[in-house]
């Protein structure tokens, strides 16, 4: 994956695969978008074990954000140190990584067929990110062959309505 935080600040991240050998682990690197030379590189960041590519997001905060696996890591922009870590409360693969406008961020992680609910962590953004242990909350949403919609609202705490499904037009 790659994003861009500042006029010419590109950053790219990923998964070392590790299907023997040493555990795999996440990595982020700030390049240079001329010669895609790494510019500075994160220590190798805990999944969990688990391989899958997990997403890096520019935090309005000014912090790179960077979920894998089972971990969620607050990143230095400069020298992509790592200010936070957390591992999230559900030991799978996570694939997705957004920031609310308040600052909060919601991931999700990944379920193949028959292997249950996704589950959905937002991790709040008070204090602010940049100096914040992160802390999560999650519902749990589950589809059963229909389409479903999840409704949720976040405040002080997660509240997830009942799923309705959708009729086809």
């Amino acid at each position: 994956m790659a994003i861009q935080r500042n006029p010419g600040q590109w950053y790219v991240g990923g998964t070392m695969a590790a299907f023997t050998g040493p555990p795999p682990f996440g990595w982020v690197q700030r390049i240079d978008l001329d010669t895609l030379q790494p510019l500075a590189t994160s220590p190798d960041l805990p999944c969990g074990e688990h391989v899958w590519c997990g997403a890096i997001l520019a935090h309005a905060g000014g912090s790179i954000m960077s979920v894998n696996g089972s971990y969620l890591h607050r990143l230095d922009p400069d020298d992509l140190s790592v200010l936070a870590e957390r591992r999230l409360p559900v030991d799978r693969s996570h694939n997705g990584l957004l920031a609310l406008a308040d600052g909060t961020l919601v991931t999700k992680d990944l379920r193949l067929e028959g292997q249950g609910g996704t589950t959905i962590t937002r991790l709040s953004a008070s204090p602010p990110p940049s100096a914040a242990p992160m802390s999560a909350r999650r519902a749990n949403f589950m589809s059963r062959g229909e389409e479903l919609i999840a409704e949720a609202t976040c405040g002080s705490s997660a509240h997830v309505a009942p799923a309705r499904a959708r009729t086809p037009a």
